[in-house]
């Protein structure tokens, strides 16, 4: 981490169990995954343990971040938490991450439809996504 300083990560839920065991078993201020010797992890034995040239050869490790940060945004994470997550400096920075949900104007408007009573689906959803331009 950049600044040195412990933050907030979500968790996939589907992981979690295992990795609050294995934390229930470091103090607080230890890194959660270490090298053998206490360490840091150096990226090219992570590489070389979980087999990246086979699962995943034409991507680096620093775009499992970008994917990360692109799903919340897809889900609809607000762009504020999605900001404290990442640990961005600014919202501008995370604002750069807006063109992989396909349009703001349709995830909104899928939010106000929603509220207004009109299910997903229907006509008027459908008819309400169209852009003006």
């Amino acid at each position: 981490m950049k600044n040195h300083q412990a933050r907030f990560v979500p968790v996939a839920a589907a992981v979690r169990g295992d990795l609050e065991q294995h934390m229930s078993e470091r103090s607080p201020r230890e890194r959660v995954f270490t090298a053998p010797g206490g360490g840091l992890v150096a990226s090219r034995n992570l590489r070389r343990d979980v087999h990246w040239s086979v699962i995943a050869p034409e991507l680096r490790l620093y775009d499992l971040r970008h994917v990360a940060v692109s799903e919340w945004v897809r889900a609809g994470v607000p762009l504020a938490t999605v900001r404290t997550w990442a640990g961005h400096s600014s919202l501008s920075v995370t604002s750069r991450y807006t063109h992989v949900a396909g349009s703001e104007d349709v995830a909104a408007l899928e939010l106000v439809n929603g509220r207004a009573g009109v299910t997903r689906g229907s006509q008027a959803t459908q008819g309400s996504q169209e852009t003006v331009r």
